[in-house]
């Protein structure tokens, strides 16, 4: 609680968000996760990262990764960022 009073859980969050983005890059690797991520709607999530100036470089390294699977490629090319896969 008193964490969260002294102001700290905001830099923690941002904290959370750039472990996780970290985090995704390996997971990105693998082809059968490049559909799961994109199903998960993490292409959304990650652009609205990308917006907001967070971990950059390493949310474009993921976005490589999924650029080379057709579900993610059209995800990306969707305006929204799409939450399923095809949508282009």
């Amino acid at each position: 609680m008193v964490i969260g009073v002294l102001g700290a859980v905001e830099p923690l969050r941002a904290r959370a968000r750039q472990d996780a983005a970290l985090a995704l890059y390996p997971l990105s690797l693998i082809p059968s996760n490049m559909t799961r991520l994109v199903r998960a709607g993490a292409v959304a999530t990650l652009l609205s990262m990308v917006r907001s100036g967070e971990s950059t470089s390493r949310i474009l390294l993921v976005f490589c990764n999924l650029a080379a699977c057709p579900d993610g490629k059209g995800a990306m090319l969707d305006r929204s960022g799409g939450d399923s896969c095809g949508e282009a």
